[in-house]
């Protein structure tokens, strides 16, 4: 797992709780820049590369994972989306929803 280089902390406070839960080495955190990230997807041993960040970044990433046929989940260009139900309160939903989108 690695952070964005613009969110590192919270995601380095995580590692607490998966050493506790999970066995050593089966949840791995790496902070850093670009440099970093390419490095993960370049490497032999990754089978899987999810990214949520901007599309010019994602097709750097399709690019490098491809020789290798890598399995890639690209989330580009906008936040995560979100599931409404029908049934749902849409007007309760709607301020938590926004309140959280904006939440990093």
């Amino acid at each position: 797992l690695k952070p964005s280089p613009m969110t590192p902390l919270s995601t380095l406070l995580l590692s607490d709780l998966a050493m506790e839960a999970f066995p050593p080495g089966v949840v791995n955190i790496l902070a850093g820049g670009s440099d970093v990230g390419a490095v993960l997807v370049e490497h032999p041993d990754v089978a899987t590369v999810t990214f949520t960040g901007s599309s010019a970044t994602g097709k750097r990433i399709m690019a490098s994972a491809s020789p290798s046929l890598k399995k890639v989940l690209l989330e580009l260009g906008g936040n995560d989306p979100a599931i409404v139900l029908p049934g749902s309160d849409v007007a309760a939903l709607a301020p938590q929803l926004f309140q959280k989108a904006m939440f990093n």
